[in-house]
């Protein structure tokens, strides 16, 4: 039997993740700022380790052979980076679209709350069997820091 799945997001805990980050030499082009695909792959590590805590690794997705995948992705760029500057990443889901799509929303602000940069992306569980987008479950939910609230 499947489970219901509930779309208002107003009846789920919204857990945010922090990563910690700071900007390496490698992460910085010959201008002197961080190329936007350099972007995309440390807030793609940030969200790793969301769910590899929250017990959706690497060896889970390769067992059971389901796992993230982006479907639509914004970057808005509001302030630059610069070397050796430390950045915390928050992430945490904005909207439930519907029960196989997400909306995930990261933030890099440094230790004053100024956000540098902001991603949005909706993201979905892909079954890469059938190759396909599957309705997210309660354990995929609490990997992606989504806990239903107690009545």
């Amino acid at each position: 039997m499947s489970e219901q799945f509930d779309v208002n997001i107003e009846n789920y805990d919204v857990e945010e993740s922090v990563f910690d980050f700071i900007v390496q030499e490698t992460h910085l082009d010959f201008l002197g700022h961080m190329n936007n695909a350099t972007y995309l792959e440390i807030y793609e590590q940030a969200r790793w380790e969301m769910i590899t805590k929250n017990n959706w690794g690497v060896g889970r997705i390769m067992k059971e052979k389901r796992g993230p995948v982006i479907i639509e992705i914004n970057i808005k760029y509001k302030a630059e980076l610069t070397l050796r500057q430390p950045i915390k990443i928050h992430t945490k889901i904005i909207e439930i679209k519907n029960p196989k799509v997400l909306t995930i929303q990261q933030e890099m602000r440094d230790h004053d709350g100024k956000v540098y940069n902001t991603i949005t992306m909706d993201v979905g569980l892909f079954d890469l069997k059938a190759r396909k987008l599957i309705a997210a479950n309660s354990e995929w939910l609490d990997a992606i820091g989504l806990k239903k609230k107690s009545l």
